[in-house]
């Protein structure tokens, strides 16, 4: 059976142009006055979150766990005619990313919360590893219980 992270169809079910809208007024009102021109979405899925970005002029990247959601990330940024750079990997081991550095480094998708404790914090270490000096880590929870 596969899971949900492996179902695009599924997970971009509530995707429009209201969304696309909405996360790109957050991203500009978040990063104004911030030097942010590179950035990595460690668990990006399928781009819903961090895509907008390339139209506020940020180069992204982005990796996950799962490479039907790279695909699909792929699919839409190439359909809005974005370059970037992907790759498939676990946000525990950002290895895959090794000698790269970069102005933010995020992890959306409520996706931390998925992992025990202690790999919370690995995976903040191997964030925090990534971010040029100056830079910034941003963490993107909810608490679905409070919706």
């Amino acid at each position: 059976m596969s899971s949900i992270y492996d179902r695009t169809d599924i997970y971009d079910l509530l995707e429009d142009q209201t969304h696309w809208s909405a996360y790109k007024k957050h991203w500009k009102t978040l990063l104004q006055g911030k030097n942010v021109h590179s950035f990595l979405d460690v668990s990006i899925g399928s781009g819903s979150v961090t895509l907008p970005l390339c139209e506020l002029g940020v180069q992204l990247a982005g990796s996950d766990l799962s490479e039907e959601m790279i695909r699909k990330c792929k699919e839409k940024a190439s359909a809005a005619g974005y370059e970037i750079e992907l790759k498939s990997c676990d946000f525990r081991k950002l290895s895959c990313w090794e000698g790269k550095q970069f102005d933010c480094v995020a992890s959306t998708g409520n996706s931390l919360p998925h992992v025990n404790n202690d790999d919370v914090l690995t995976a903040l270490e191997q964030m925090n590893s990534l971010v040029k000096k100056g830079g910034y880590l941003y963490l993107d929870t909810r608490n679905w219980e409070k919706f």
